[in-house]
């Protein structure tokens, strides 16, 4: 007797990494994921899913409707997750792959982006208040 489930061709994937992924739109992502730990759990048309090896809370959900694609990322430091959602792949694929780079990056270089962020700012503020002077 089977099981009544979606009729969209799905891969669910216990320990071993799967390949390729199904759903094209989000493949440049696959590459990443893959690089920084994560295998699919869920790799389907209409639903993707990387979870973290050993860790059941880090993981990125994508799930595609008719008309909104919507990316479920997780929260640094934490267990929860945010969700949003986009009308195009390329939003939804660059969101993902931003949040990634954050989620995995050490708390260290975020600072130093903030310290860097800010002193391009003061210098831009300064360089303002030097023509204003001259004028």
């Amino acid at each position: 007797m089977q099981s009544s489930q979606s009729t969209t061709s799905s891969t669910t994937c216990s320990d071993e990494f799967k390949s390729m992924c199904i759903n094209k739109g989000f493949m440049i992502l696959e590459e990443k994921m893959l690089g920084f730990g994560y295998h699919y759990v869920v790799n389907s048309m209409d639903h993707i899913l990387f979870q973290k090896k050993g860790n059941d809370y880090d993981f990125f959900e994508i799930r595609v409707s008719n008309d909104k694609i919507f990316v479920s990322v997780p929260i640094k430091k934490s267990r929860f997750q945010y969700k949003t959602h986009f009308l195009s792949y390329f939003e939804a694929s660059e969101y993902v792959e931003m949040q990634l780079n954050h989620f995995e990056s050490k708390d260290e270089e975020i600072e130093a982006q903030v310290v860097l962020a800010s002193n391009e700012q003061a210098s831009d503020e300064q360089s303002s208040e030097d023509a204003e002077d001259e004028e």
